[in-house]
């Protein structure tokens, strides 16, 4: 099942996605609009798994961020919320995390694509990241084994800084300590 994005009928809210029950779907609000994808593949967790281990180990325990995974709200406005599956907020910026989700832009987001997901997120959400200031958006695509790294431009336009294959390392651009080996990161997925 591909990700929907259902034209409202109604502009949606965070209040609005907190009294939807609980069915494995996973509920974002992209500008008032309703963004529903099914629960993602084993590959794509496996993923997720693995790159949470080696953020928390190179940013959360150095005490760089703290570091979150999907199912976690990042209330971005009161129709902006999303729910990226990796999330990290530097330590000084602590203050956004509320004990109900993330609440104002995180640091960097990093988005683990999949057939139902990865038009949402290299468009909307990409967009969105951009424009409300997001430093640094990892695209991880695990059909080629690779992470597009974008950053915001001037005009606050997620582009392209570098593009990581398997046989490469990569180095983030807010936490340079963070450095992914693609090659295991990829091995078996």
């Amino acid at each position: 099942m591909d990700a929907a994005l259902r034209q409202p009928d109604r502009v949606w809210s965070y209040d609005d996605l907190a009294s939807i029950p609980d069915d494995r779907n996973r509920y974002e609000i992209l500008d008032g609009a309703l963004v529903v994808s099914p629960a993602p593949r084993l590959a794509h967790q496996e993923l997720v798994k693995r790159l949470l281990v080696l953020f928390v180990e190179q940013l959360e325990r150095p005490g760089h961020a703290r570091v979150f995974a999907a199912p976690t709200d990042v209330v971005l406005g009161p129709r902006r919320v999303v729910e990226p599956d990796l999330v990290v907020v530097r330590t000084e910026r602590a203050a956004i995390l509320e004990p109900h989700a993330i609440v104002g832009v995180p640091d960097f987001v990093v988005e683990v694509l999949s057939a139902s997901t990865a038009q949402v997120d290299r468009g909307g959400k990409q967009r969105l990241y951009g424009e409300v200031g997001v430093l640094e958006y990892w695209l991880v695509d695990p059909d080629a084994a690779r992470i597009d790294l974008l950053v915001p431009d001037a005009r606050g336009v997620m582009q392209l800084h570098v593009r990581a294959t398997r046989e490469e390392q990569l180095v983030s651009v807010t936490f340079p300590d963070l450095v992914i080996d693609l090659a295991a990161l990829f091995d078996g997925v």
